[in-house]
């Protein structure tokens, strides 16, 4: 993998909580979107990551995303291979996990989407902890299967949240593709022909006004 100046995503979160600007919030944005492009491109490929998180989020000096920490493993979904005992005994991200795989099921694209949308969270929170994830093993999520989601962290916009919210669906099937999720995204940005796109935030200027 290159060399990624600016570190893991998680810890630029955590040093940019204290002072969010535009600038940081326009990163925000980019993050939130190529970051699906990229988990598009791993789809198409027929790759599952299982370990989508924001500290396996890479960041280059001119803040273009890298995504790292996944496997070798291909989805396979015409039903004639078990998982080896190694898949079966490997350790989850709980937080991170989607319902289907933490009840052993193998993971799929559309798992990826619920830990994209738990990624998310991560980037409009400034990195906070999701400590509403962290269930024990003996009953499986029980506020989750209730219907219980994390609420709109507080530097993000309607959009941001209806795509989390959607990637939350119980469903797998309910959820959207990654191409799905970057199309809608890329929607929102406007192409300033001086400086290349820029996010639309005509419908957000109370994002940041809340916090001075």
């Amino acid at each position: 993998m290159e060399y990624c100046e600016e570190g893991q995503l998680d810890q630029w979160l955590a040093v940019q909580r204290q002072a969010v600007s535009d600038d940081v919030m326009e990163n925000l944005f980019r993050f939130s979107r190529d970051i699906a492009h990229g988990m598009q491109y791993l789809a198409s490929k027929k790759i599952v990551h299982n370990r989508l998180a924001a500290r396996n989020i890479f960041l280059k000096a001119v803040m273009e995303v890298r995504i790292a920490g996944f496997g070798s493993e291909v989805n396979e979904d015409d039903g004639s291979h078990e998982q080896s005992e190694e898949k079966k005994t490997a350790r989850i991200p709980i937080k991170w996990a989607a319902p289907e795989v933490l009840m052993n099921k193998r993971g799929t694209e559309k798992s990826d989407v619920w830990s994209y949308g738990i990624v998310l969270w991560e980037i409009f929170s400034m990195g906070r902890p999701t400590a509403v994830f962290q269930h024990a093993f003996c009953r499986p999520w029980p506020k989750i299967l209730g219907g219980y989601r994390m609420d709109k962290p507080e530097f993000c916009d309607d959009i941001h949240y209806q795509v989390m919210r959607d990637c939350w669906q119980h469903k797998p099937n309910k959820r959207p593709t990654f191409h799905t999720i970057h199309s809608t995204l890329s929607k929102q940005f406007t192409n300033r022909t001086d400086a290349g796109f820029y996010y639309d935030t005509s419908g957000i200027e109370n994002a940041l006004n809340k916090k001075r």
